[in-house]
């Protein structure tokens, strides 16, 4: 910077005053603190998915049969079963596999189930190996 530069900068620099605050006006106290704090969520467990896209009815009972068997054993507390919506809302496995979840097959291994996406995906929850314990003993 030259002299001049430098005279000028220290002039500019003397005639900056602070803001009046006028009377009646409180300070506005900074909101954005207040909106990042950082609540601890739990951690999602990993959740199993079968996609049964293209399969037949009669394979695709093999198929869920063996992937809740497994994800059972495995103790996994979740899996999603994609059955996909079919035409026009009408798929053949989306209408089926409710049925199939109703059979004691199925049953003994499932504590609940619900559909997800407007039915083109079914959320299981599966049960404790200890749940399924007390249930052949009530037998």
């Amino acid at each position: 910077m030259t002299e001049e530069d430098l005279a000028y900068w220290s002039a500019f620099i003397s005639s900056i005053k602070p803001l009046k605050t006028k009377k009646g006006i409180e300070k506005v106290k900074p909101v954005l603190k207040e909106r990042l704090k950082i609540k601890p969520r739990p951690e999602k467990k990993l959740s199993f998915i079968l996609d049964l896209h293209g399969l037949t009815l009669q394979e695709a009972h093999v198929t869920v049969l063996k992937f809740i068997t497994l994800h059972f054993s495995l103790s996994s507390k979740s899996i999603l079963i994609i059955t996909g919506k079919g035409l026009k809302g009408e798929g053949k496995i989306k209408k089926e596999i409710s049925l199939w979840l109703e059979t004691p097959k199925f049953k003994e291994k499932i504590s609940k189930y619900e559909m997800e996406n407007d039915g083109g995906a079914i959320r299981v929850y599966l049960k404790k190996e200890k749940e399924q314990k007390k249930c052949r003993q009530k037998k």
